[in-house]
């Protein structure tokens, strides 16, 4: 593996998106994928981590909520 710290599923998701995009990153062939990984993990990561945040202060907000319906609009 080109990184410590992946997993086989973000592994996936790599070679997905940059098959998605011919192996070209901003108009350029991708060459040396390896220089690619670290950061592509550490974006995904933030990414997961904000979509849990996200996800958290929704249901916080949502669940539990003691709405009064017996009075009509």
């Amino acid at each position: 593996m080109a990184a410590k710290n992946g997993t086989l599923s973000l592994a996936s998701k790599f070679y997905e998106t940059n098959m998605a995009t011919g192996w070209y990153l901003r108009g350029s062939p991708i060459t040396k994928f390896e220089n690619l990984v670290p950061s592509f993990i550490k974006s995904w990561r933030e990414i997961e981590k904000s979509k849990k945040n996200q996800l958290y202060k929704f249901e916080s907000r949502h669940v539990g909520a003691r709405n009064d319906y017996s009075t009509p609009f």
